[in-house]
């Protein structure tokens, strides 16, 4: 049982190495799938043909951290390239984070909604309410 273990080590190291962040990641990216899920059922399109292209888009994330992480042993001095990987999808979830809330109702400051141009054109108003 132990080698089992040992081999789920290597193989988890050589994936994913060292990557920082990539805990953090994997949170944001449940907490995203939990609000598109709530989304969905608030505004009654909940659709498994969504939920399934939103899980391959998440596995594609964890698909491009493992391919960063095999370019960055392949040519140790662009070892930043997995962490700004990482960095970048974490920033790119939150991103999507945000537009479920706002979706749900809950209220985003101006000073956000107007970096991110997915809230600014969607039909939430001033409370964060969806209108109809």
């Amino acid at each position: 049982m132990e080698q089992i273990n040992i081999y789920f080590q290597g193989v988890g190291h050589f994936l994913f190495g060292d990557a920082r962040f990539l805990h953090l990641l994997i949170y944001v990216i449940a907490i995203d799938i939990v609000l598109g899920m709530l989304k969905g059922i608030k505004l009654h399109s909940f659709k498994s043909s969504y939920s399934i292209e939103g899980f391959t888009k998440k596995f594609g994330m964890i698909v491009l951290v493992m391919i960063a992480n095999i370019m960055a042993q392949i040519m140790p001095e662009m070892t930043w390239i997995v962490a700004g990987t990482t960095i970048f999808l974490i920033a790119n979830e939150i991103g999507s984070i945000l537009e479920n809330l706002s979706l749900l109702g809950v209220p985003i400051p101006d000073f956000i909604t107007d970096k991110l141009a997915v809230l600014r054109n969607s039909k939430v108003d001033k409370d964060g309410r969806i209108k109809k």
